[in-house]
């Protein structure tokens, strides 16, 4: 799920403690890329600085904190808006399991779970048997 697109909070419930809990993620994704503009403008004052004076003098040490700074709120974020995209998916598809049990009835839901769980689980052996192999089963 594209969570940039939304500008209104979703809403998710904690999977451990059934708290109801909230996030924008338009302004997490907008906060992410903010972040790698301020890393891309301090990155270019240091090509500019060591070009003129070097790389031995206290501006470029401080631009230097400045950019590991940067970067570590970057990848804070990064991981906050993966984090946020992974807990939207899930709800998507909890509200779609509704709806569809909903739809066609708790029965048959039933059977559709089972068979999707039995599709996605596989073994060994199903995954060495394809095509253009010299696989042969011999246990």
């Amino acid at each position: 799920m594209d969570i940039s697109k939304y500008k209104k909070p979703i809403h998710y419930v904690c999977p451990k403690c059934g708290a109801d809990m909230t996030f924008n993620g338009y302004e997490l994704v907008k906060r992410k890329q903010s972040l790698a503009k301020e890393a891309e403008v301090i990155k270019t004052k240091m090509r500019n600085h060591e070009n003129e004076f070097g790389k031995k003098d206290a501006y470029y040490g401080k631009l230097v904190k400045e950019l590991k700074d940067t970067t570590n709120r970057l990848i804070e974020a990064k991981n906050e808006v993966s984090m946020a995209s992974d807990i939207a998916n899930r709800e998507v598809f909890e509200v779609f399991k509704q709806l569809v049990k909903a739809e066609v009835g708790a029965e048959k839901f039933a059977k559709l779970i089972i068979e999707a769980e039995e599709t996605v689980s596989y073994s060994d052996k199903d995954l060495a048997k394809q095509k253009f192999t010299n696989y042969q089963d011999i246990g």
